[in-house]
């Protein structure tokens, strides 16, 4: 689906734009990017057990050496 196009001197129809801003977010949320978001945090909550990191909240050097 195409993103609206706002131009500044135009009202948005804000009921057809909000419901296009629902749908692009909900497909932000897809199953298979939550899958990976937590097999990422999964992986980096591993990787700061073995070096005895805190996972939450992570400092920035252990994110840079991760």
């Amino acid at each position: 689906m195409p993103l609206p196009v706002y131009s500044p001197f135009m009202p948005p129809d804000s009921t057809a734009d909000m419901e296009r801003a629902h749908d692009y977010a909900a497909m932000a949320r897809s199953p298979n990017t939550l899958r990976a978001y937590a097999a990422d945090l999964r992986d980096f909550e591993r990787y700061c057990r073995r070096r005895g990191e805190t996972v939450l909240p992570a400092t920035s050097p252990t994110v840079a050496a991760y």
